[in-house]
């Protein structure tokens, strides 16, 4: 059995219901979701379609992960 590559997972998963509410869920658990120059783009592209949804109502992005990677600055 080959294992399968964590770069062979999208970064983002995006769903919606037929309230218009729409799910982004940050999907790189290996890396703990950091935001990275791929996440990144997968968040823009989401929130660029949720833009042009007119039936979009709100969306969220829900913790699938244990940890979150934090920026120190």
């Amino acid at each position: 059995m080959i294992a399968a590559s964590r770069d062979l997972l999208p970064p983002l998963l995006h769903t919606h219901d037929k309230r218009g509410v729409h799910h982004l869920v940050l999907n790189q658990p290996g890396t703990f979701n950091a935001l990275s120059e791929d996440m990144l783009t997968a968040l823009q592209a989401a929130l660029d379609a949720i833009a042009q949804d007119a039936s979009a109502r709100s969306w969220w992005c829900p913790r699938k992960a244990r940890r979150f990677a934090r920026a120190t600055i």
